[in-house]
């Protein structure tokens, strides 16, 4: 899928009263097709609160933040009137087939349960596993032209290199799953941007 840039929206900005607005200036930038996978944001972090209040294993609770994600999707496209839930490829060329303004979100469950944590050993079923690793590993198995995150902190900056991404692992604003990942991908990885929604 040559021309589709991934965009990883994260859950800590889903309390932005104008997420809506800033997320179309960022669109109207883009002239590639777009993809969306939003984070758990507030869904997620209930399940971590339960996990442990009610003594669940981190595979049962990791099973359910990414059905959190999906409900993060579904609360996206129901907010805006140009996008489309999709859980994988076909249906996402559909969605741009129809009309190129189009932005295919993805409901990561359906995905995922396809090759559940099965193929390059890469991504484990526990928090080790964030939202940030998913949208990579989704980049690479696409594949995407480019993969921006969107996020509440740093700096925004283009074309990140790897010391870049191993500087935010370091700092702990991506998880060390997300650098093995791109690492395994060498030299076919997305170019990796990174923009501060909230600044």
């Amino acid at each position: 899928m040559n021309g589709v840039t991934l965009y990883k929206l994260g859950g800590s900005l889903f309390d932005l009263p104008d997420l809506g607005d800033r997320l179309t200036e960022v669109f109207r930038e883009e002239a590639s097709r777009v993809l969306v996978l939003a984070g758990g944001g507030p869904f997620a972090e209930a399940i971590r609160v339960r996990q442990q209040t009610d003594g669940l294993t981190d595979g049962v609770a990791h099973r359910f933040a990414i059905a959190a994600m999906g409900q993060s999707a579904r609360w996206f496209v129901g907010s805006r009137t140009d996008t489309v839930l999709v859980p994988d490829t076909n249906s996402a060329e559909n969605a741009w087939g129809e009309t190129l303004s189009s932005i295919a979100v993805i409901d990561p469950e359906p995905l995922l349960n396809q090759v559940r944590f099965r193929p390059d050993g890469v991504l484990t079923e526990d928090w080790r596993t964030t939202s940030d690793a998913i949208a990579t590993w989704i980049a690479h198995r696409w594949p995407v032209k480019r993969l921006v995150f969107l996020k509440s902190v740093g700096c925004d900056r283009n074309e990140l290199s790897l010391r870049d991404i191993e500087r935010a692992v370091a700092e702990t604003r991506l998880d060390p799953i997300t650098l093995d990942i791109l690492r395994l991908f060498l030299p076919n990885r997305p170019t990796v941007d990174w923009r501060n929604l909230r600044s």
